[in-house]
């Protein structure tokens, strides 16, 4: 290599870790929040909520509570089932994605339509304000 060569190269070194040093804390922005998804067929009303918060910048740990709710309507009545589950999940960042600790759950970020993937479903992000709030008006609802 010639010495006219390496301020380029170091140009070059410089703009690569800098556009994934500015991937990473955009996908860390994009992950925390709630994300939900409704699915309507005929007299049944499936309805999931999940809603990530960050509990470690440094470990980038997440906490993960998915609760789902199932209506089902015959005549004038309703039948309702509650679920509620809570688990732990570490990003990972050379797959972009948070993993289940001791578990194999993943959830996939696609962050251009606000989507995450999981269980085979899509979840759409929903604004809520703070993640806390919504934890806190689910588990209400929910009554967990």
């Amino acid at each position: 290599m010639r010495h006219k060569d390496i301020p380029g190269v170091l140009r070059m070194i410089w703009l690569f870790i800098s556009k994934h040093a500015m991937q990473q804390s955009t996908m860390r922005q994009i992950v925390p929040g709630s994300y939900s998804r409704e699915v309507r067929n005929g007299d049944t009303r499936h309805f999931t909520r999940v809603i990530i918060e960050q509990i470690s910048e440094l470990a980038e740990l997440f906490k993960v509570h998915k609760l789902a709710l199932d209506e089902q309507t015959q005549g004038d009545q309703t039948i309702t089932n509650r679920k509620a589950e809570e688990w732990f999940a570490a990003y990972d960042t050379s797959t972009r994605t948070l993993v289940e600790i001791s578990g194999d759950r993943h959830c996939i970020f696609i962050p251009e339509g606000l989507l995450m993937l999981m269980d085979n479903h899509a979840y759409v992000k929903s604004e809520l304000g703070q993640i806390t709030a919504s934890v806190e008006k689910v588990r209400e609802r929910f009554t967990i």
